[in-house]
């Protein structure tokens, strides 16, 4: 899992965080999802989009980490939750019902003042961050992958058709043949793209410009 992390290995990544989402291991699942859909090298991306059944399982592994990242700040975790420990480099302080935060970790760089060194907070404190910092790390993720359905052409007729011309395009990826299975598979695609946009705007919209009214703004 780890050589797949620091190797940004999007399709094992994406293999490993099914496998541990089958065994019920969210918290090893989610980690790897997170990783698989945060690379920001766009050739990466556009790969994932390059084939019809490859665009259709990365929209559903998607949907698992949506789920699963949203799991995870929706319900408040206990002061003691070892996940959130483990995920989060969490520690529990010696003064009762605080938390310390290690320096280069998630929820430590997401902290307002960006302080230096280990930082001690109460875990209500740590709730906010906790909710605030997920919530929109989901919702940006979100939107990027719906940026991305926009660039898929794999559904899309070849405009060669409408000629009855051969293509003369190098490496077409749009179809020529449009028969049953291809339009099976676009209307597959496209209801993975309604339970996103579901998923965006009726679960966690509110959240996220509740928590950051800077993208309140964007949104308007």
């Amino acid at each position: 899992m780890f050589e797949a992390i620091e190797k940004k290995d999007i399709r094992r990544l994406k293999k490993l965080g099914q496998h541990f989402h089958a065994k019920n291991k969210e918290t090893a699942a989610l980690l790897c999802l997170d990783h698989a859909f945060s690379v920001s090298d766009n050739l990466e991306k556009s790969i994932e989009m390059s084939d019809i059944e490859t665009a259709i399982s990365s929209s559903q592994i998607f949907l698992t980490y949506a789920e699963l990242m949203y799991e995870c700040f929706a319900y408040p975790p206990p002061l003691n939750s070892k996940s959130v420990s483990r995920l989060f480099c969490v520690k529990e302080a010696t003064s009762q019902q605080r938390l310390l935060l290690t320096p280069g970790t998630f929820l430590h760089k997401h902290m307002r003042l960006s302080p230096v060194g280990e930082v001690s907070i109460s875990y209500e404190e740590f709730l906010d961050l906790f909710n605030k910092s997920l919530s929109s790390r989901l919702y940006k993720s979100i939107n990027a992958q719906l940026n991305l359905f926009l660039q898929c052409k794999v559904f899309d007729p070849c405009p060669s058709l409408a000629t009855s011309q051969p293509c003369q395009k190098r490496d077409c990826l749009q179809k020529h043949v449009l028969d049953l299975s291809w339009f099976n598979a676009r209307i597959r695609f496209q209801l993975l793209q309604v339970s996103i946009v579901q998923f965006l705007h009726l679960r966690l919209k509110l959240t996220v410009i509740k928590n950051d009214p800077a993208l309140a703004r964007i949104e308007r």
